[in-house]
């Protein structure tokens, strides 16, 4: 779904007055590479592995550039731009950029325990001078448990993740990054 919904904003953003007006797109939807959030976890590289084998394919049809709109998988976006021959985009980068633009300095985040344990948007929050307020370890895994019900297809009511919204702002984020996408389907 996160894959889909991404190309469904490309189609949406994009100012056309027919379809041939449109950004050449080539989705890679790829179910057998590994769990990212298992993968850090555990300390192995088949996820990273995977990833480098999608960028390689992309490269093989010709692509400009590479957008993933999976921010876990960004914990290996520094191994897949040293293999890549194309731009790679950072969304976390371009998230927390946005966020700044529009004077947010502390962000919440919502995703996997991956995504915090590469602290994935810390990185990016740093840059800018902003911090990352985070959700108790308790309150996290709740967050994953909906997550991963919506990857296995089950309906997730959005009002599911608003207790974590509003701990995190209870907390003193005064924005909220949505970082895996399957929240914002």
């Amino acid at each position: 779904m996160a894959g889909a919904y991404f190309y469904t904003r490309i189609i949406e953003n994009t100012v056309a007055e027919s379809d041939r007006d449109h950004i050449p797109v080539v989705l890679l939807g790829d179910p057998r590479i590994p769990d990212r959030t298992e993968s850090i976890l555990s300390g192995n590289d088949r996820a990273c592995a995977a990833l480098l084998h999608g960028i390689d394919a992309l490269e093989g049809i010709g692509a400009d550039v590479i957008a993933i709109p999976c921010n876990t998988a960004h914990a290996y976006l520094d191994d897949m731009r040293r293999h890549s021959g194309i731009p790679i985009l950072d969304m976390p980068r371009l998230a927390v950029a946005y966020a700044a633009a529009q004077g947010k300095r502390r962000i919440g985040v919502l995703s996997t325990r991956g995504c915090r344990r590469a602290m994935v948007y810390e990185r990016a929050a740093k840059e800018f001078g902003c911090s990352i307020v985070a959700l108790p370890a308790a309150a996290g895994v709740a967050v994953e448990g909906l997550i991963y019900r919506q990857k296995g297809g089950a309906a997730v009511e959005a009002n599911s993740y608003l207790p974590y919204l509003n701990m995190l702002a209870a907390r003193g984020a005064d924005c909220v990054v949505l970082a895996c996408t399957e929240i914002s389907c």
